[in-house]
């Protein structure tokens, strides 16, 4: 994509702020060096205000900088979204939404009862807690209700693993935390 040619008013207004800046900077050396005269001081305030000159300068520097970045904003969405900008109120706003009926959200699913699609979820989970059946035929694994595998612990307890080693079998103190160390044999 070749590079656009800045458009002649934007050299102009370039060239205009240009020729303020260096206006405002042009100025007269300070008559006193050291801040605050000395009569300034002997009275308790300063007599002279400040130059209006500047304060209209800055002022118009304002419009005209806001002036500039407006142009830019307004070029760039124009760039952007392809619409060119107008300066009343939308057409399509005004007589366009008007005229098209309002969307209406979907009407909500509600239940005529309460609990009814819980009621047939925590029917099925009770079964499962509460019957006998297979859960790997192939393998031979069953399960049994919840009651009764907890009594069947509770009179068999838990299976515990042989011993295979003496530090298993209990015969050697555990060792301190080690972080992942391995242990140290100190001769």
């Amino acid at each position: 994509m070749k590079p656009r040619e800045p458009t002649r008013p934007l050299v102009w207004l370039l060239a205009f702020i240009v020729a303020i800046g260096a206006l405002v900077s042009r100025r007269d050396a300070p008559r006193s060096r050291g801040g605050v005269s000395s009569e300034a001081v002997r009275l308790g305030y300063e007599r002279s205000d400040m130059r209006a000159v500047a304060v209209v300068i800055g002022g118009v520097g304002l419009i005209v900088i806001l002036g500039v970045l407006f142009t830019a904003v307004t070029l760039l969405e124009t760039a952007v979204t392809g619409i060119t900008p107008s300066v009343g109120a939308p057409t399509d706003l005004v007589g366009g939404l008007a005229a098209a009926p309002r969307p209406t959200p979907p009407a909500p699913a509600l239940e005529s009862e309460p609990g009814q699609s819980l009621d047939p979820y925590m029917a099925a989970e009770q079964a499962k807690l509460n019957g006998y059946r297979w859960v790997d035929r192939s393998a031979g694994i069953a399960a049994m209700p919840i009651d009764r595998a907890m009594d069947l612990i509770a009179q068999r307890g838990l299976p515990a693993r042989q011993s295979t080693s003496a530090r298993d079998a209990g015969d050697v103190s555990p060792s301190t935390a080690s972080s992942g160390r391995m242990e140290e044999h100190s001769p």
